[in-house]
C-alpha cells in the first residue's frame, strides 16, 4: 500500500469518526430533551406572561420586604441556583424574587433576535411590571451581569440598588465594525441545535463546566449537579442554546447601554460588586476596574472563592449582600 493510499485511508476514517461525533451531539440532544418546562419545573416557582413570554420564576419572603431579584441568564444557571441565598434573605425579611430569562431555565424561548441585553432588559423590566413590584434591588451573576447592567441602566427609576457578581461584561472588548452581525458559522439556523447540544445544553458537559468555573470541587456534589442540569431536558434546549450563542453571547451587543463607559458614574443608585479572589474566568482586575467605573460602589471580595460564589460559598456571599442590603436607606 502506497503513502498515498494509506493516507487516502486513514483520512476517510478520521472524517467518519468526525461526522460520528458531530452527530451524537444533535441526535443525544433530541433523546434527552423531550419534556414541556410546565412538566419539569419545580412546584415551588409558576409562570407569568411578560413581554409576549411565559417566564417561570420563584419567590419567597413576606409581600410587604425589600424586594431583592435574582437574575438568571447565563450558561448553567436557572433560578434554583440561588437557593442558598434565596432562603437565608427571605428569613432576614426581604421579597426575594428569582427569574429565569431565556434560554436557560424553564420560562419559554424567543426568536433568535431575542436574546440581546436590549430584549432582555425590557424582559426584566416587563417582569417587575407583572409582579407589581415598583423598585428592586437588582442581582446579576457572570454574563447574566449584562442583561442587569443594561436593565438598571435603562431603567433606572426602578432601581434601588445594584449588585454585580464577578459579572462578565467585557468592557474592553473592542467594538467590530460591524457590531451585532454574528460570525458567518453561527449566521446558519439549522446548524444551531448542533452548537448548542455540544455546548452548555449538554448534560454530559454539566459538570466538567461547573469544575471548571469553581475552585472547590467539593461543592459540585450529586444533588446540585442533579440540579444544574434539570432545566436540559425541556424540548429544544439545543436550538434555544444555540440561539443564544448566535444572538447573544458570542456577539458585539449593537446599542447596549452597559458599552457606553459614560452611563457608569452618572449611575445613582448604591452598588455592590462581589468578586472571588481566585476567580480566573472574570479575574479580580474587572471587579476593581467596575469599582472604578461606579462612583461611590462597594468592593467586596470573597476569600477561597472562584466564578460562582452561590455555589462555592453561600454564608460568605450572603453574610456580603445582608452587610450591604442593611445600609441600603428605607
Amino acid at each position: 500500500m502506497t503513502f498515498f493510499s494509506r493516507l487516502g485511508k486513514y483520512s476517510l476514517l478520521l472524517l467518519l469518526v468526525v461526522l460520528a461525533v458531530v452527530a451524537w451531539f444533535p441526535l443525544s440532544a433530541f433523546f434527552n430533551e423531550s419534556h414541556s418546562a410546565e412538566e419539569l419545573a419545580p412546584k415551588t416557582g409558576r409562570f407569568v406572561q411578560a413581554d409576549g413570554l411565559n417566564i417561570y420564576f420563584q419567590e419567597k419572603g413576606p409581600a410587604d420586604g425589600r424586594v431583592i431579584l435574582f437574575i438568571s441568564s447565563n450558561a448553567l444557571a436557572w433560578s434554583e441556583t440561588w437557593r442558598d441565598c434565596i432562603d437565608p434573605l427571605a428569613a432576614a425579611g426581604y421579597r426575594v424574587v428569582a427569574i429565569d430569562l431565556p434560554p436557560f431555565g424553564f420560562s419559554s424561548r424567543p426568536s433568535r433576535d431575542g436574546y440581546g441585553p436590549i430584549p432582555q432588559a425590557r424582559r426584566i423590566a416587563a417582569i417587575l411590571d407583572v409582579l407589581k413590584i415598583k423598585k428592586a434591588v437588582l442581582v446579576g451573576h457572570s454574563f447574566g451581569g449584562c442583561a442587569t447592567v443594561e436593565a438598571a441602566f435603562r431603567y433606572e427609576a426602578r432601581v434601588e440598588a445594584l449588585v454585580l457578581i464577578d459579572a462578565a461584561l467585557s468592557l474592553h472588548d473592542p467594538q467590530p465594525e460591524h457590531p451585532g452581525q454574528p460570525a458567518w458559522w453561527l449566521s446558519w439556523r439549522p446548524l444551531n441545535t448542533l452548537w448548542g447540544s455540544a455546548t452548555f445544553a449538554n448534560p454530559m458537559l454539566t459538570r466538567g463546566g461547573l469544575l471548571r468555573f469553581t475552585a472547590k470541587d467539593r461543592c459540585v456534589t450529586p444533588e446540585k449537579l442533579a440540579m444544574y442540569k434539570q432545566p436540559l431536558g425541556v424540548r429544544e434546549s439545543s436550538r434555544s442554546v444555540g440561539d443564544w450563542l448566535a444572538g447573544d453571547f458570542m456577539i458585539y451587543p449593537a446599542g447596549a447601554a452597559f458599552k457606553d463607559d459614560a452611563n457608569y458614574p452618572r449611575f445613582k443608585p448604591p452598588v455592590l460588586l462581589v468578586w472571588g479572589r481566585l476567580d480566573d474566568i472574570t479575574p479580580l482586575a474587572q471587579g476593581e476596574d467596575l469599582a472604578r467605573r461606579f462612583t461611590g460602589s462597594k468592593l467586596v471580595v470573597l476569600e477561597g472563592v472562584s466564578h460562582i460564589p452561590h455555589l462555592e460559598d453561600p454564608a460568605q456571599l450572603n453574610a456580603a449582600l445582608l452587610g450591604f442590603l442593611t445600609t441600603l436607606p428605607r
